[in-house]
């Protein structure tokens, strides 16, 4: 896998742009939901150019009919001596729906990939006096996570975490979302232009004919989506 990835890296499909997140960070997305990760997951062209090479990584992680459990699917990149993502906590409703998994494709031992989780503790130099409530310290620790390269873990990604890549190669994950239930898809055909609302969710242009390709897929999804509840009602 990792040799198959190699070809594609330094070689953007067209079409297929990275995204700049942050300085010295970009990502190919390939499958993405709106903020709120309850509606269908768009699937981009670099998705079909990165297939085969990924889907047997995925089927042999996650089971092939959890492939489309998956709520957002990207290569991420960070350039060395460069990328520094700040200690965050990711929000939204992906984040609460999903299970944040990484597979390290290029790493290197100086890539520094921290969780920062929070603990409460009482002071020890505070007496409190009757009726006075016990002080309590914020302590926050980081702690390395310890990413191989082709060793997939799961990141609470709820939890406060950064990353900085003090390397001197670039840094590539697959990184995926994953919920427990499946989500039906929807294609945007390549050179569709689309924006990303908080509140609206992906809107993108089409043509007449995307447009056209767009309503039989819909049509496609809400008969998907009856099927679901019917059989769901079935297993109740």
């Amino acid at each position: 896998f990792v040799t198959a990835l190699a070809n594609t890296v330094d070689n953007e499909p067209s079409g297929c742009p990275a995204v700049p997140v942050a300085a010295g960070v970009e990502g190919i997305v390939l499958l993405f939901s709106d903020n709120d990760g309850s509606g269908p997951v768009y699937k981009f062209p670099a998705y079909d150019y990165f297939a085969p090479a990924l889907e047997p990584l995925l089927e042999a992680i996650l089971g092939k009919h959890d492939l489309q459990h998956i709520i957002r699917l990207q290569l991420a990149l960070m350039r060395p001596g460069m990328s520094d993502i700040k200690i965050h906590v990711d929000s939204g409703g992906y984040a609460v729906r999903g299970h944040r998994i990484h597979i390290p494709v290029f790493t290197h031992p100086n890539v520094a990939f921290d969780v920062c989780p929070h603990r409460y503790v009482p002071d020890p130099a505070h007496s409190p006096g009757e009726g006075e409530p016990q002080r309590i310290l914020d302590i926050q620790e980081c702690f390395k996570i310890p990413a191989v390269e082709g060793f997939a873990f799961e990141l609470n990604n709820r939890a406060a975490h950064r990353v900085a890549n003090l390397s001197p190669i670039d840094r590539v994950h697959v990184v995926i979302d994953l919920c427990q239930g499946p989500h039906p898809r929807i294609s945007v055909p390549p050179g569709t232009v689309c924006d990303y609302d908080m509140k609206k969710g992906l809107l993108c242009k089409y043509s007449d004919n995307q447009q056209q390709q767009q309503q039989q897929e819909g049509s496609a999804l809400v008969q998907q989506q009856h099927y679901s509840a019917t059989a769901a009602k079935w297993l109740e």
